[in-house]
Order: C-alpha cells, then structure tokens, then sequence
C-alpha cells in the first residue's frame, strides 16, 4: 500500500511572540491542503492555549493553502465569538475572496477588528498598530 505524504503545515507549531511593542498568537493552520480533520484537530488542541487568559488578544490565523470548509470557519466562529476570551484584533491569512466572505458573514457582530490580509508581515504590523 502506498504511503501518502504528510502535509507540510502538519510540523508547524502555533505560538506566542512579541512584535513591534505587542504579543501575537500566531495560529498555524496553513499548508494542510485538503485535510481539514487536521486543521480541525491542531485549532482545538491550540484553542487550550490562545483561549487562556494570560495569552494575547490579537491573533494571527494563517489559511494559506488549506482548503477552509464549513466546518473549519465554524470552528474558528465558536473559538473567538463564544469561548469566552475577548480578542481586540484578529488577522485572518491566506483566503481567496469567497472563503473571505463566508468568514466575514460568520464572525459578524464580533467586538474585534478583523482584517484579512494576504501578506503575513503586513498581518504582522496591522495587528500591532495602535487603533
């Protein structure tokens, strides 16, 4: 039987980092291609950490090159609407403009800017700029 190849964001970590004069949860969900079931299972296992309150309020979640599914956009609803932590900027990497919309429509009401923006660095900056 052959062996099917690991996706390349299955190794990248999530974590916290100082920025520009701010703290950053960088949530790696990207380069997972079409196994969402990982991309489901690594944001719940990071949910225990970045749902803490001792971690940032700005958030940056990297899509790039994992296909984004119903599923995966609720269970980014339920972490950063309903769990409980209050986020004050959350960057969203990576999505083409319909994955964008249908995450727009799901975070709606949210009291945190949302910014989509494809380039990392400047998701970086956006997150720690002063409103």
């Amino acid at each position: 039987m052959p062996q099917t190849e690991e996706p390349r964001g299955l190794r990248k970590k999530s974590f916290s980092m100082f920025f520009g004069g701010g703290e950053i949860w960088f949530e790696h969900l990207d380069n997972l291609q079409k196994r969402d079931d990982l991309a489901l299972a690594k944001l719940e296992a990071d949910s225990c950490l970045f749902l803490r309150p001792s971690f940032p309020s700005v958030i940056a979640v990297n899509l790039d090159e994992t296909r984004v599914t119903a599923a995966l956009i609720s269970a980014l609803q339920k972490y950063l609407l309903h769990a409980g932590k209050h986020f004050t900027r959350v960057a969203v990497v990576g999505l083409g403009p319909v994955v964008r919309i249908r995450l727009r429509r799901a975070l709606a009401g949210a009291s945190f800017a949302l910014g989509f923006i494809n380039d990392f660095e400047k998701a970086k900056e956006w997150l720690v700029q002063k409103s």
